[in-house]
């Protein structure tokens, strides 16, 4: 498989360090959701986070609700000595992203992150009254 950094991985790849499905890249700063097991980069999951639009979170690969998640250190330090120049590029990019100010979709995080949802919900729906309201005005 060729992943998005050019980097071809074969047959002796690991099953662990597979490529992250949403960005197809090595996972940087992987993380384990629950109740599933799949992992992805933590950027993407909070990027998952920042973009839903619906009060659970569901995981990208098999559609269960995530109910919590955590940092999986055991492959991060995997994925960092076998890919390590795919990880710092991962890395720098990671540091560019404003993507940490969305949390993980961990159990004490919940119910913070569905009352975002819904008051992002919110201002989008009322965003778009206001908007349409003074394209109305204007004719």
């Amino acid at each position: 498989m060729k992943l998005r950094s050019g980097l071809v991985v074969g047959y002796k790849i690991q099953y662990d360090i597979t490529p992250c499905v949403i960005c197809m890249d090595v996972k940087y700063l992987p993380v384990r959701l629950t109740p599933c097991g799949h992992t992805f980069c933590d950027l993407c999951i909070r990027l998952l986070v920042s973009k839903s639009i619906n009060i659970t979170l569901h995981c990208p690969l098999c559609r269960c609700e995530i109910e919590d998640c955590e940092h999986d250190t055991y492959l991060a330090r995997k994925v960092k000595k076998s890919y390590p120049c795919e990880y710092r590029k991962n890395e720098k990019t990671s540091q560019r992203q404003n993507l940490k100010n969305y949390p993980l979709p961990t159990k004490s995080n919940l119910p913070i992150i569905r009352k975002t949802i819904i008051n992002n919900s919110i201002l989008r729906i009322l965003t778009s009254i206001i908007s349409s309201s003074n394209v109305s005005t204007m004719r």
